[in-house]
């Protein structure tokens, strides 16, 4: 859903244009976007996001950090100190493949060309992700 890298960074894997978006939003939930137009996605993307609320949007940013902090992904592409690493969105792919469904985080959304539907975003480039 996302045609940029994921990167990891001090407090997860973000999209860069997402933090810049609502960076000054801190540790307070975010309402409402500040940006885009959710009626724009196909039906297949929406069902991913609604996925993906269904299942985090109970967590709080504390709760979040601590998840993504235990995933092989961020861990092996996070340097502390260092400036944000793309993460390999192939291991992001094999991470979530091999989940067990008892995963905490078994949803996950990849950006990458070789996984998940055909689906194509407002620019008609391909959009893959799993849900697994």
């Amino acid at each position: 859903m996302f045609p940029e890298p994921i990167e990891a960074r001090d407090y997860g894997p973000v999209v860069h244009s997402l933090y810049k978006t609502y960076q000054n939003c801190e540790a307070k939930p975010i309402i409402a976007p500040k940006k885009g137009d959710p009626l724009r996605l196909n039906d297949v993307a929406m069902a991913c996001v609604e996925s993906v609320v269904a299942r985090f949007g109970h967590m709080t940013g504390s709760d979040l950090i601590s998840l993504t902090h235990r995933m092989a992904p961020w861990r092996k592409a996070y340097v502390l100190g260092r400036l944000p690493t793309a993460i390999d969105l192939q291991e992001i792919y094999e991470y979530f493949a091999q989940a067990p469904t008892t995963e905490p985080a078994a949803v996950a959304i990849v950006a990458w060309q070789g996984v998940g539907s055909d689906a194509r975003d407002d620019q008609n480039r391909p959009v893959r992700f799993v849900l697994a």
